[in-house]
């Protein structure tokens, strides 16, 4: 991947997250990847949750130029955990 990847970059201060009482992080990050001669600019958002020793992360990811940010940023808000199994 590294050969693809261009720019990366935070565009956003971390956000604190928290879903299910699992506290997280949010993360909104810009980059440019190259792929058969093209370059592509992307945007996504990371979210990364920790519980019980476990991290856990999830990526929404979406062409910058779409749109998408509160269409990610509610699809990510709709993720849940369970209650651990005994």
């Amino acid at each position: 991947m590294g050969e693809n990847l261009d720019t990366f970059a935070v565009v956003e201060d971390a956000k604190e997250r928290t879903t299910d009482g699992v506290a997280g992080t949010e993360l909104a990050v810009r980059y440019v990847l190259h792929a058969a001669g093209e370059a592509h600019r992307v945007a996504s958002f990371l979210r990364i949750y920790v519980r019980g020793g476990l991290a856990f992360v999830a990526v929404a990811v979406w062409p910058e130029s779409a749109g998408r940010a509160e269409e990610a940023r509610l699809t990510l808000d709709g993720l849940h955990f369970y209650a651990p199994q005994p």
